[in-house]
């Protein structure tokens, strides 16, 4: 970024936090918060322009809630503690990885808390939801990542104890 670009947007920033010190009310909030965004899209725009990139990845992060239908399908266990913690897991929405004409997006959904680590995607928000649900489920993958697993079948225990 050049030094007059820099100049600017700094000029710009103390404008607004100036305007922010003196504001008057909720309306003329509203409008300092828009320019006050709009000014960041700009830094973001010079930033990945000075960086040789082409365009920003764009990832949106947000809660999703499950309803209490679907909460019905979670594993009793679970569903108690993901009910405690507001049953709301974090959704987030990325550009998918393939070069097609059309966007598609990724939604991965994450809940980690107490010893879970539960993380599925898809490219349905609704099928994304739906693997969540099964990985709440009996020992699936998604479950039993970061916890201790001690359920093996009989064939490995015989080929350890065998080696022994």
């Amino acid at each position: 970024m050049n030094v007059k670009g820099q100049t600017s947007i700094s000029n710009e920033m103390t404008a607004i936090m100036a305007r922010i010190v003196m504001s008057a009310g909720k309306r003329e909030n509203v409008a300092i918060a828009t320019e006050f965004g709009k000014l960041i899209d700009r830094v973001a725009q010079i930033e990945t322009g000075a960086a040789g990139l082409s365009s920003p990845e764009k990832a949106i992060s947000a809660e999703i809630r499950f309803t209490k239908e679907e909460r019905r399908g979670m594993l009793p266990a679970f569903r108690r503690e993901f009910e405690a913690a507001g049953s709301a897991a974090r959704v987030i929405k990325r550009q998918s990885g393939q070069k097609r004409v059309n966007k598609r997006y990724v939604y991965e959904i994450r809940y980690r808390r107490n010893g879970y680590k539960i993380e599925v995607s898809s490219t349905d928000i609704n099928e994304a939801k739906r693997k969540f649900i099964q990985a709440t489920l009996g020992d699936s993958s998604e479950r039993l990542v970061g916890r201790v697993y001690t359920h093996f079948p009989d064939e490995f225990m015989k080929e350890q104890n065998g080696k022994g």
